[in-house]
């Protein structure tokens, strides 16, 4: 808290003129979490506290990045199993990071329809995270 009232003091407590802000939440919580990240990254540890966090027991990388291989080949093999105008479409979507309407563009069909392909692959996705025997 004591960091937005700072933050709307330094933009409302000048008397020079400012662009006017739409979205007074919006601006404040950027703001905010601006300033936090700045506070973090120059944050600065003791010797102790360099120390305690040293000792602090962090998962192996090697397992961690095992288990995300297995997580990505499963979730491919998730994909593939998609019919092949949904597969095409979400893939157009989360990969190549097509806008809805430039994939219906691409491939002659409604946005909606897009749409449906994508809820219809998210969908099936989940249901496989469920149930990855299935």
């Amino acid at each position: 808290m004591k960091i937005a009232s700072r933050r709307f003091l330094l933009r409302f407590g000048t008397r020079e003129k400012k662009p006017s802000i739409l979205n007074l939440e919006g601006y404040l919580f950027r703001a905010v979490k601006y300033k936090v990240a700045t506070q973090l990254r120059d944050l600065k540890f003791t010797r102790a506290q360099d120390e305690v966090l040293q000792q602090i027991p962090v998962s192996s990388k090697v397992d961690t990045n095992l288990e995300y291989q297995d997580f990505e080949r499963f979730l491919n093999a998730r994909i593939e199993q998609l019919a092949p105008r949904c597969r095409k479409v979400f893939m157009l979507s989360r990969f190549e990071h097509y806008s809805n309407g430039e994939i219906a563009d691409q491939l002659n069909i409604s946005i909606r329809t897009v749409e449906k392909h994508i809820s219809d692959a998210i969908k099936e996705l989940r249901a496989g995270l469920a149930h990855p025997s299935l």
